[in-house]
């Protein structure tokens, strides 16, 4: 084989495989395409749960080196840890 053909031969496979690629990994899922599964909408993203409200603040009481978390109608997370007890909002 002369070697003018088989760089021709090299680039027309590195030319396949790439087709080949976009075939696999190239289709895009359009909106208006009647070729898209039933399925695919119900796709979803990550479900991540929100952290809910636990309705307590933060209080020391006497004799109690640290404060603690105590139940109340409040809108606030409270989380005690060690000496320190953190409040957020809901």
């Amino acid at each position: 084989m002369t070697r003018s053909l088989r760089v021709v031969l090299r680039l027309a496979l590195v030319l396949v495989v790439l087709a080949a690629l976009q075939l696999v990994f190239g289709t895009s899922a359009g909106g208006g395409s009647p070729y898209l599964s039933s399925l695919s909408d119900l796709t979803g993203g990550a479900a991540i749960a929100a952290p809910g409200c636990n309705s307590k603040y933060c209080s020391k009481e006497p004799g109690r080196k640290s404060p603690t978390c105590h139940q109340a109608d409040v809108q606030y997370n409270c989380s005690a840890s060690g000496n320190v007890c953190t409040i957020t909002a809901c």
